[in-house]
């Protein structure tokens, strides 16, 4: 159950059977009113594509990010304004999410740092589907890009679509993640389907890591569906057992010391190496792993996938 109790009634059980690794919910209320059963028990807890330093951080040294989403939003910005060097306002359309605040706070100073207006800010309540008056509103101050920061398929999709039928031909950005690239485009009216850039994976592409591919072959192979999420749990599960490996110790104990002091300072993660200590000025400590950025790019003929050196 996606609640903070049925969170509370699941860990206390895996507490019971000597669990002493988790890969945590997603929906970080049910993580946070995990956090304190799980630090008094040394549970050593790895989320793929985290972002809130309420979550991370000096408080909570059992928790982990393998994929820290805020590690994309300035390099993705520095690739953007390559391909869009004329862009000078902003439109922030991005959805009310308990994770959110890190993402809003990082974006309101790359863009002042970058020289960029954000002429319209909108905080939605999530899931929205009706964009019409958020857009009816930003469109009227005449933005050079639309950004999302991050969103899941049905909404992402929505907020692209209605604002081209509104007229819009500028591009959208998703700095940290629209969602799962090929489930959105499905989602969207094809004509629409274009300037719209995300640093997420097109978990069908051959320039996909190799373990990314072999898992792809084998989830295709029972006939289930194969997305962006299904990385996630590889991802986490990847940074646990490196960390395992370089402590030579399956104590959490041993294992955080190792991570903390440098010993365990990589891993191969879903989207290739990784490095531990992203943004430690943020999360107060190195427990957030930084990969290399991706990036979908929409185009009427399809997703075209690459990785940004």
């Amino acid at each position: 159950q996606s609640t903070t109790a049925g969170g509370l009634t699941a860990i206390n059980k895996l507490i019971g059977d000597g669990v002493k690794y988790v890969s945590p919910p997603m929906f970080m209320p049910v993580n946070l009113a995990i956090a304190d059963l799980c630090e008094q028990n040394k549970l050593m807890r790895v989320k793929s594509y985290g972002a809130g330093n309420v979550e991370v951080n000096p408080e909570n040294p059992y928790m982990f990010f393998s994929c820290a989403g805020v590690s994309y939003l300035e390099p993705f910005w520095d690739y953007a304004l390559e391909k869009y060097p004329n862009i000078k306002k902003v439109a922030v359309i991005t959805p009310d999410d308990p994770g959110g605040a890190t993402y809003q706070e990082m974006c309101k100073a790359y863009l002042e740092k970058l020289g960029i207006e954000i002429v319209y800010w909108e905080v939605y309540p999530q899931p929205s589907f009706d964009f019409y008056p958020i857009l009816n509103k930003a469109l009227a101050t005449n933005p050079d890009a639309i950004e999302t920061l991050y969103g899941i398929p049905p909404c992402s999709s929505a907020l692209i679509n209605q604002a081209r039928e509104l007229g819009y031909t500028g591009p959208v950005f998703g700095s940290c993640t629209l969602g799962d690239s090929n489930v959105i485009n499905a989602m969207l009216t094809p004509e629409y389907a274009y300037d719209i850039l995300s640093p997420s994976p097109d978990v069908n592409s051959d320039l996909m890591t190799p373990r990314v591919q072999k898992l792809r072959e084998k989830v295709q192979a029972t006939g289930a569906s194969f997305e962006m999420d299904s990385l996630h749990l590889l991802d986490a599960c990847s940074a646990i057992i490196s960390a395992i490996e370089a402590a030579q110790s399956i104590d959490t104990e041993k294992v955080l010391a190792a991570i903390d002091s440098g010993v365990a300072r990589e891993f191969e993660g879903s989207y290739g190496p990784a490095t531990w200590g992203s943004y430690p000025d943020i999360y107060g400590n190195n427990h957030t792993a930084e990969h290399q950025l991706c990036m979908s790019v929409y185009t009427p003929d399809g997703i075209q996938f690459e990785w940004v050196e």
